[in-house]
Protein backbone atom coordinates (compact mmCIF):
# COMPACT_ATOMS: atom_id res chain seq x y z
CA UNK A 1 0.00 0.00 0.00
CA UNK A 2 2.79 2.42 0.91
CA UNK A 3 4.86 1.32 -2.09
CA UNK A 4 1.60 2.49 -4.40
CA UNK A 5 0.80 5.44 -2.56
CA UNK A 6 5.13 6.48 -3.17
CA UNK A 7 4.55 5.81 -7.07
CA UNK A 8 1.72 7.69 -7.08
CA UNK A 9 3.08 10.49 -5.40
CA UNK A 10 6.33 10.23 -7.60
CA UNK A 11 3.94 10.02 -10.86
CA UNK A 12 1.67 13.32 -10.11
CA UNK A 13 5.06 15.02 -9.29
CA UNK A 14 6.86 14.67 -12.11
CA UNK A 15 3.48 15.09 -14.51
CA UNK A 16 3.84 18.78 -12.62
CA UNK A 17 7.33 19.57 -13.17
CA UNK A 18 6.96 18.55 -16.86
CA UNK A 19 3.76 20.87 -17.24
CA UNK A 20 5.41 23.82 -15.51
CA UNK A 21 7.66 24.29 -19.07
CA UNK A 22 3.92 23.58 -20.68
CA UNK A 23 1.98 26.20 -18.07
CA UNK A 24 4.62 29.08 -19.83
CA UNK A 25 4.05 28.76 -23.45
CA UNK A 26 0.62 28.29 -23.15
CA UNK A 27 -0.27 30.91 -21.39
CA UNK A 28 -0.73 34.26 -22.76
CA UNK A 29 1.63 36.87 -23.01
CA UNK A 30 -0.72 39.81 -22.77
CA UNK A 31 -4.38 40.71 -20.92
CA UNK A 32 -5.83 41.52 -23.64
CA UNK A 33 -9.20 39.39 -25.15
CA UNK A 34 -6.97 38.97 -28.80
CA UNK A 35 -4.25 37.20 -26.75
CA UNK A 36 -6.59 35.03 -25.17
CA UNK A 37 -6.69 35.98 -21.78
CA UNK A 38 -9.47 34.30 -20.34
CA UNK A 39 -12.31 36.90 -19.21
CA UNK A 40 -9.73 40.21 -20.71
CA UNK A 41 -12.24 43.20 -19.47
CA UNK A 42 -11.80 41.61 -15.70
CA UNK A 43 -8.42 40.77 -15.90
CA UNK A 44 -7.90 44.50 -17.19
CA UNK A 45 -7.14 45.46 -14.16
CA UNK A 46 -3.36 43.98 -14.34
CA UNK A 47 -2.62 46.69 -16.52
CA UNK A 48 -3.80 49.48 -14.19
CA UNK A 49 -0.28 51.08 -12.44
CA UNK A 50 0.39 49.04 -9.19
CA UNK A 51 -1.50 50.10 -6.42
CA UNK A 52 -3.25 52.96 -7.99
CA UNK A 53 -6.66 51.66 -7.47
CA UNK A 54 -8.44 52.55 -4.06
CA UNK A 55 -11.91 51.19 -4.73
CA UNK A 56 -12.41 47.63 -6.26
CA UNK A 57 -16.05 46.58 -7.66
CA UNK A 58 -17.21 43.16 -8.23
CA UNK A 59 -19.75 40.69 -9.24
CA UNK A 60 -21.34 39.92 -12.56
CA UNK A 61 -23.09 42.30 -15.07
CA UNK A 62 -24.99 44.15 -12.32
CA UNK A 63 -21.79 45.34 -11.53
CA UNK A 64 -20.23 46.33 -14.99
CA UNK A 65 -23.21 47.87 -15.76
CA UNK A 66 -23.99 49.09 -12.47
CA UNK A 67 -21.00 51.32 -11.44
CA UNK A 68 -19.13 53.79 -13.44
CA UNK A 69 -15.62 54.28 -12.18
CA UNK A 70 -15.40 57.61 -14.29
CA UNK A 71 -17.94 59.02 -13.31
CA UNK A 72 -16.82 58.53 -9.57
CA UNK A 73 -13.49 59.87 -10.57
CA UNK A 74 -14.90 62.82 -12.35
CA UNK A 75 -17.10 64.17 -8.49
CA UNK A 76 -14.56 62.56 -5.88
CA UNK A 77 -11.35 61.25 -7.52
CA UNK A 78 -11.56 58.51 -6.20
CA UNK A 79 -9.91 55.62 -8.62
CA UNK A 80 -11.63 52.83 -8.68
CA UNK A 81 -12.33 49.67 -10.90
CA UNK A 82 -14.68 47.16 -12.08
CA UNK A 83 -13.37 43.82 -12.10
CA UNK A 84 -16.35 42.04 -13.14
CA UNK A 85 -17.92 39.24 -15.76
CA UNK A 86 -21.22 38.05 -17.19
CA UNK A 87 -23.00 35.33 -15.24
CA UNK A 88 -19.97 34.95 -12.51
CA UNK A 89 -20.15 33.26 -10.26
CA UNK A 90 -18.91 33.27 -6.24
CA UNK A 91 -15.71 31.37 -6.96
CA UNK A 92 -14.49 33.20 -9.93
CA UNK A 93 -14.98 36.33 -8.24
CA UNK A 94 -12.87 35.01 -5.09
CA UNK A 95 -10.30 34.22 -7.96
CA UNK A 96 -10.51 37.77 -9.53
CA UNK A 97 -10.12 39.09 -5.65
CA UNK A 98 -7.18 37.09 -5.18
CA UNK A 99 -5.46 38.01 -8.53
CA UNK A 100 -6.63 41.77 -7.83
CA UNK A 101 -4.64 41.74 -4.52
CA UNK A 102 -1.64 40.79 -6.46
CA UNK A 103 -1.28 44.17 -8.23
CA UNK A 104 -3.72 46.29 -6.27
CA UNK A 105 -3.90 47.73 -2.65
CA UNK A 106 -7.44 48.65 -2.95
CA UNK A 107 -8.52 50.03 0.42
CA UNK A 108 -12.76 49.36 -0.18
CA UNK A 109 -13.72 46.33 -1.53
CA UNK A 110 -17.65 46.47 -3.34
CA UNK A 111 -19.46 43.15 -4.06
CA UNK A 112 -22.97 44.03 -5.98
CA UNK A 113 -24.91 41.05 -4.28
CA UNK A 114 -26.38 39.55 -7.50
CA UNK A 115 -23.19 37.26 -7.60
CA UNK A 116 -24.68 35.74 -4.28
CA UNK A 117 -27.84 33.90 -5.87
CA UNK A 118 -26.36 32.30 -9.13
CA UNK A 119 -26.57 28.72 -8.98
CA UNK A 120 -24.14 26.16 -9.87
CA UNK A 121 -22.92 22.48 -8.48
CA UNK A 122 -19.76 21.96 -6.51
CA UNK A 123 -18.24 20.28 -9.18
CA UNK A 124 -18.01 23.36 -11.14
CA UNK A 125 -15.37 24.33 -8.96
CA UNK A 126 -12.94 22.06 -9.56
CA UNK A 127 -11.50 22.79 -12.57
CA UNK A 128 -11.59 26.32 -12.28
CA UNK A 129 -9.17 25.71 -8.95
CA UNK A 130 -7.06 23.43 -11.45
CA UNK A 131 -7.08 26.78 -13.93
CA UNK A 132 -5.69 28.70 -11.54
CA UNK A 133 -2.65 26.67 -10.65
CA UNK A 134 -2.18 25.30 -14.01
CA UNK A 135 -2.92 27.34 -16.67
CA UNK A 136 -2.31 24.92 -19.32
CA UNK A 137 -5.99 23.38 -18.39
CA UNK A 138 -7.27 27.03 -18.71
CA UNK A 139 -5.43 27.56 -22.23
CA UNK A 140 -4.85 24.18 -23.88
CA UNK A 141 -6.56 25.44 -27.08
CA UNK A 142 -4.16 27.90 -27.47
CA UNK A 143 -1.52 25.66 -28.82
CA UNK A 144 -3.40 26.00 -32.22
CA UNK A 145 -1.93 30.09 -32.39
CA UNK A 146 1.41 29.42 -30.54
CA UNK A 147 3.71 31.77 -32.17
CA UNK A 148 7.45 31.70 -31.44
CA UNK A 149 7.28 34.51 -28.83
CA UNK A 150 4.84 32.37 -26.85
CA UNK A 151 8.06 30.42 -26.12
CA UNK A 152 10.32 33.16 -25.68
CA UNK A 153 8.73 35.82 -24.02
CA UNK A 154 7.53 36.84 -20.63
CA UNK A 155 3.84 37.81 -19.99
CA UNK A 156 3.28 41.94 -20.23
CA UNK A 157 -0.33 43.27 -19.25
CA UNK A 158 -1.02 46.51 -21.53
CA UNK A 159 -4.42 46.25 -22.23
CA UNK A 160 -6.20 49.32 -22.27
CA UNK A 161 -9.57 49.71 -19.99
CA UNK A 162 -10.59 53.59 -20.20
CA UNK A 163 -13.44 52.83 -18.80
CA UNK A 164 -12.01 50.96 -15.96
CA UNK A 165 -14.62 48.08 -16.25
CA UNK A 166 -17.46 49.84 -17.15
CA UNK A 167 -19.91 48.56 -20.03
CA UNK A 168 -21.39 51.75 -21.70
CA UNK A 169 -25.06 51.21 -21.73
CA UNK A 170 -27.73 54.13 -22.84
CA UNK A 171 -30.52 52.56 -24.11
CA UNK A 172 -33.77 52.40 -21.87
CA UNK A 173 -36.84 49.91 -21.67
CA UNK A 174 -39.44 50.39 -19.17
CA UNK A 175 -39.19 47.95 -15.87
CA UNK A 176 -42.60 46.79 -14.25
CA UNK A 177 -41.97 47.47 -10.52
CA UNK A 178 -45.35 46.22 -8.98
CA UNK A 179 -44.98 44.61 -5.62
CA UNK A 180 -41.09 45.75 -6.18
CA UNK A 181 -39.28 45.38 -2.83
CA UNK A 182 -42.96 45.10 -0.85
CA UNK A 183 -42.31 44.47 2.67
CA UNK A 184 -42.29 40.90 4.06
CA UNK A 185 -40.49 38.87 6.60
CA UNK A 186 -39.06 36.04 4.78
CA UNK A 187 -35.55 34.97 3.60
CA UNK A 188 -34.14 33.49 0.74
CA UNK A 189 -30.97 31.78 2.11
CA UNK A 190 -27.58 31.36 0.39
CA UNK A 191 -26.17 28.23 -0.70
CA UNK A 192 -23.65 26.91 1.56
CA UNK A 193 -21.20 26.88 -0.80
CA UNK A 194 -21.46 30.78 -1.95
CA UNK A 195 -21.45 31.43 1.84
CA UNK A 196 -18.39 30.01 1.89
CA UNK A 197 -16.64 31.86 -0.50
CA UNK A 198 -18.28 35.24 0.56
CA UNK A 199 -16.68 34.17 4.15
CA UNK A 200 -13.19 34.11 2.37
CA UNK A 201 -13.58 36.95 0.36
CA UNK A 202 -14.24 38.90 3.94
CA UNK A 203 -11.03 37.03 5.55
CA UNK A 204 -8.99 38.55 2.97
CA UNK A 205 -10.35 41.66 3.09
CA UNK A 206 -9.57 41.94 6.68
CA UNK A 207 -5.95 40.42 5.93
CA UNK A 208 -5.35 43.02 2.98
CA UNK A 209 -7.05 45.83 5.37
CA UNK A 210 -9.66 46.48 2.70
CA UNK A 211 -13.21 47.62 4.07
CA UNK A 212 -15.56 45.24 2.31
CA UNK A 213 -19.20 46.51 1.55
CA UNK A 214 -21.99 44.54 0.08
CA UNK A 215 -24.23 46.60 -2.75
CA UNK A 216 -27.45 45.45 -4.39
CA UNK A 217 -27.52 47.74 -7.39
CA UNK A 218 -30.86 48.43 -8.24
CA UNK A 219 -32.67 46.04 -10.46
CA UNK A 220 -36.67 44.84 -10.15
CA UNK A 221 -35.68 41.48 -12.14
CA UNK A 222 -33.34 40.30 -9.68
CA UNK A 223 -33.83 41.58 -6.04
CA UNK A 224 -36.56 40.94 -3.82
CA UNK A 225 -37.50 41.58 -0.11
CA UNK A 226 -36.14 38.16 0.89
CA UNK A 227 -33.32 38.81 -0.63
CA UNK A 228 -32.48 41.97 0.95
CA UNK A 229 -33.69 40.46 4.70
CA UNK A 230 -30.73 37.53 4.06
CA UNK A 231 -28.16 39.45 3.08
CA UNK A 232 -28.58 42.42 5.71
CA UNK A 233 -28.47 39.08 8.17
CA UNK A 234 -25.48 38.31 6.17
CA UNK A 235 -24.00 41.27 6.51
CA UNK A 236 -24.28 41.42 10.43
CA UNK A 237 -22.73 38.57 11.09
CA UNK A 238 -19.86 39.38 8.86
CA UNK A 239 -19.46 42.95 10.38
CA UNK A 240 -19.20 44.74 7.33
CA UNK A 241 -21.91 47.32 5.45
CA UNK A 242 -24.98 46.13 3.58
CA UNK A 243 -26.34 48.91 1.03
CA UNK A 244 -29.25 47.80 -0.74
CA UNK A 245 -29.90 50.57 -3.57
CA UNK A 246 -33.14 48.81 -4.24
CA UNK A 247 -34.26 50.51 -0.96
CA UNK A 248 -32.26 53.51 -1.18
CA UNK A 249 -33.49 57.44 -2.58
CA UNK A 250 -31.64 57.10 -5.71
CA UNK A 251 -33.99 58.83 -7.89
CA UNK A 252 -34.10 55.67 -10.39
CA UNK A 253 -36.86 56.35 -13.01
CA UNK A 254 -37.49 52.67 -14.07
CA UNK A 255 -39.36 54.39 -16.98
CA UNK A 256 -35.61 56.00 -18.31
CA UNK A 257 -32.87 54.47 -15.98
CA UNK A 258 -33.02 50.63 -17.23
CA UNK A 259 -31.46 48.90 -20.24
CA UNK A 260 -33.42 45.66 -20.17
CA UNK A 261 -36.90 46.35 -18.33
CA UNK A 262 -35.48 46.38 -14.88
CA UNK A 263 -32.82 43.72 -15.21
CA UNK A 264 -29.53 46.06 -16.05
CA UNK A 265 -29.79 49.88 -15.50
CA UNK A 266 -28.67 51.53 -18.00
CA UNK A 267 -25.71 54.86 -18.16
CA UNK A 268 -27.94 56.97 -16.37
CA UNK A 269 -29.34 54.98 -13.75
CA UNK A 270 -25.74 53.34 -12.84
CA UNK A 271 -25.25 57.76 -12.95
CA UNK A 272 -27.24 57.54 -10.12
CA UNK A 273 -25.91 54.73 -7.80
CA UNK A 274 -22.39 56.24 -8.48
CA UNK A 275 -23.03 59.34 -7.37
CA UNK A 276 -24.88 58.48 -4.23
CA UNK A 277 -22.06 56.00 -3.51
CA UNK A 278 -19.19 58.39 -4.28
CA UNK A 279 -20.59 60.59 -1.28
CA UNK A 280 -21.06 57.74 0.74
CA UNK A 281 -17.40 56.91 0.55
CA UNK A 282 -15.91 60.29 0.91
CA UNK A 283 -18.08 60.33 4.32
CA UNK A 284 -17.18 57.01 5.79
CA UNK A 285 -14.27 55.82 3.94
CA UNK A 286 -10.54 57.18 4.03
CA UNK A 287 -9.82 57.70 0.36
CA UNK A 288 -7.92 60.62 -1.52
CA UNK A 289 -8.99 62.79 -4.64
CA UNK A 290 -6.37 62.23 -6.97
CA UNK A 291 -7.74 64.51 -9.43
CA UNK A 292 -4.70 66.85 -8.99
CA UNK A 293 -2.35 64.25 -8.98
CA UNK A 294 -0.05 64.34 -12.07
CA UNK A 295 0.20 60.61 -12.10
CA UNK A 296 -3.20 60.25 -12.42
CA UNK A 297 -3.68 62.84 -15.64
CA UNK A 298 -4.78 59.45 -17.93
CA UNK A 299 -7.92 59.28 -15.74
CA UNK A 300 -8.72 62.97 -16.77
CA UNK A 301 -8.21 62.26 -20.37
CA UNK A 302 -10.28 59.08 -20.28
CA UNK A 303 -13.42 60.99 -18.66
CA UNK A 304 -13.61 63.64 -21.64
CA UNK A 305 -13.34 60.99 -23.94
CA UNK A 306 -16.24 58.72 -22.39
CA UNK A 307 -17.99 61.79 -22.24
CA UNK A 308 -17.66 62.40 -26.12
CA UNK A 309 -18.60 58.87 -26.71
CA UNK A 310 -21.62 59.23 -23.95
CA UNK A 311 -23.00 62.18 -26.34
CA UNK A 312 -22.46 59.99 -29.47
CA UNK A 313 -24.52 57.34 -27.65
CA UNK A 314 -27.08 59.46 -27.08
Amino acid sequence: MLQKLTRGILFFGVLLLLLIPVNMVLEPKNNTEEAGMYKASANAIQSQKADSIQVLFLGDSEAYSGFVPLELWNSTGIPSFVCSSLDQKMYETWELLQMAFECQSPKVVVLETNVLYRVYPSTDTIVPTLERYLPAVRYHNRWKSLTLSDFTRRPSYTAEAPDRGYHLLTAAESADVEGYMRPMEEWEPLSRQNRKYLQKIAELCREQNAQLILFSVPSPVNWTVRRHNTVGDTAQELGVPYLDGNMLELGIDWDRDSYDGGDHLNYYGAAKVTGWLGTYLQENASLTDCREDPDYTQWNRDFTAFRQRLAQAE
